[in-house]
């Protein structure tokens, strides 16, 4: 019964995967499941998804932004300053021309009494902009780290799982090939044979799905790190 389950959802698999590659006929496995013990520490995964993950760097630049924001609301209540000069290249034959500085130079300082314009309350509104930005990613770092690490444990357990069914499959071998020399002795029947078989693979099929945990998981992680490009790494430096 488990047998035509998993050979249903095999097929089921295929239809899917060849539907989504749009391909003719069925696509097949061309690589198979591995398992590779040399993982990086925790901290280096967390540290490449918190400097490269893309949404961090939307609000570090919105953040940015609203610091601009900030300074050009903070820049209208400097003084307006501007600095004058004038020199006479023609000196007029009048009075006035006459009383008049042949040049100057003044300094001039615009300071408005009343503002209507609002910027009280659009500088407040760019530093509460500033605050929101700052604990989105807070929020965000935090979201990541604990995924990051989730993803993490969860390969690592995958791992573990396949090496300690290994002493379980040496046992279920080694007990199918007792029943089947006890069978050939007469000292055992043909169920028990079928059963040790069973439980072979069983186990078997136990360390396969660790095995498909532990790429799945991989890949999982390194696509949340920004490292998937390194997956093909993984895969090829150890043996199936």
């Amino acid at each position: 019964m488990d047998r035509k389950k998993a050979a249903s959802n095999l097929r089921i698999a295929q239809a899917a995967l060849t539907s989504l590659l749009q391909e003719e006929s069925l696509v097949q496995p061309t690589s198979p499941l591995f398992i590779n013990r040399d993982l990086p520490a925790l901290d280096t995964f967390i540290k490449k998804t918190l400097t490269g993950y893309p949404a961090l760097s939307i609000l570090e630049a919105r953040k940015q932004m609203a610091n601009d924001l900030v300074a050009v609301e903070e820049g209208k209540y400097y003084p307006e300053v501007a600095l004058l000069g004038n020199y006479n290249l023609y000196e007029e034959d009048s009075l006035a021309g006459k009383l008049m500085p042949d040049w100057f130079i003044g300094l001039a300082v615009k300071v408005p009494l009343l503002e209507r314009t609002g910027r009280g309350g659009k500088r407040l509104a760019a530093k509460s902009l500033i605050k929101k930005v700052e604990a989105l990613q807070k929020q965000a770092r935090e979201d990541l780290s604990i995924l990051v690490e989730k993803t993490y444990r969860l390969t690592k357990q995958a791992i573990t799982e396949y090496d300690g069914l290994a002493s379980s499959l040496k046992l279920a071998e080694k007990t199918l090939e007792l029943r089947e020399k006890a069978f050939d002795q007469g000292l055992a029947t043909s169920l028990d044979v079928v059963d040790a078989r069973l439980y072979v693979a069983g186990v078997k099929n136990r360390r396969s799905h660790a095995a498909y945990t532990y790429v799945t998981r991989l890949a999982e992680l390194l696509a949340i790190s920004g490292e998937l490009d390194q997956f093909p790494v993984y895969q090829h430096s150890v043996q199936p």
